[in-house]
């Protein structure tokens, strides 16, 4: 660990919460005006305590940012945001604690192996469904921390977020479904060997759900280095504040 740079700055952070103070923050925003490509870009501190969305707002309220008149109509702003601690400048914070779950995790697989116990049998305390990857709502990217808001109308687009049904599969409407999808062929594998082949069940799969069903969802499947692999829908927020998602099975 003390030769992980992140590590050892996780461990001298717990203490100085603890013992000390709060950590220092900052907040680092960069804006950019969009068209078919970047038209402009301006960096700048933030207060890490304003939304993404409002630091958006406040831009084009306050006509900081601009765009050439023939394209404001087609153009967007996209503001993306990090929250930085003083004392390790080169790395955004929640990467940083999403590296040391990652990290945690693995030990603890790594325990049972060397204890020649299968990590399935703590199941009930430990459920872990993203071997050797980051949980999906510790896989901070860009997009997360980024808003988008037209320049002409000042209207925000939808976030996107992910699920793993873990609730959803519970109810009669989902059992329903999976009854229906178990007969379609070819079935889904155990685990993925090959990649390509894999999305080429995918594929043959979707379409026949679409003959199913008469619609479709966006789905997305993670695959591990393991081989396993796991489903998550795509829920989005519309204009009105309604949410719509799908699944895929």
């Amino acid at each position: 660990m003390k030769s992980d740079e992140i590590l050892k700055w996780l461990h001298q952070a717990r203490n100085m919460i603890v013992k000390q103070q709060d950590l220092e923050l900052h907040g680092i925003a960069t804006a950019r005006v969009r068209a078919w490509e970047d038209v402009s870009r301006l960096e700048f501190q933030i207060s890490p305590f304003i939304t993404t969305e409002q630091i958006a707002k406040d831009l084009v309220r306050l006509h900081v940012v601009k765009a050439p008149e023939p394209i404001v109509d087609h153009a967007i702003l996209n503001v993306e945001r990090k929250w930085i601690v003083n004392d390790l400048p080169n790395h955004e914070l929640l990467d940083v604690i999403a590296h040391g779950y990652k990290f945690f995790q693995n030990l603890l697989s790594d325990v049972h192996k060397q204890m020649g116990f299968d990590i399935e049998s703590c199941k009930e305390q430990y459920n872990p469904k993203h071997e050797n990857s980051f949980i999906p709502c510790m896989s901070v990217t860009r997009d997360d921390r980024s808003a988008n808001i037209k320049l002409n109308n000042q209207e925000l687009f939808p976030k996107v977020e992910f699920d793993d049904f873990t609730e959803e599969s519970k109810t009669p409407q989902f059992q329903d479904k999976v009854k229906r999808y178990s007969e379609i062929i070819p079935a889904l594998p155990r685990s993925v060997d090959n990649l390509f082949e894999f999305v080429k069940i995918i594929n043959e799969r979707a379409k026949q759900m679409l003959v199913l069903d008469g619609g479709h969802a966006t789905i997305f499947i993670l695959c591990y280095p393991s081989g396993s692999y796991n489903s998550l829908g795509m829920r989005t927020e519309t204009l009105g504040g309604q949410s719509a998602s799908g699944f895929c099975w």
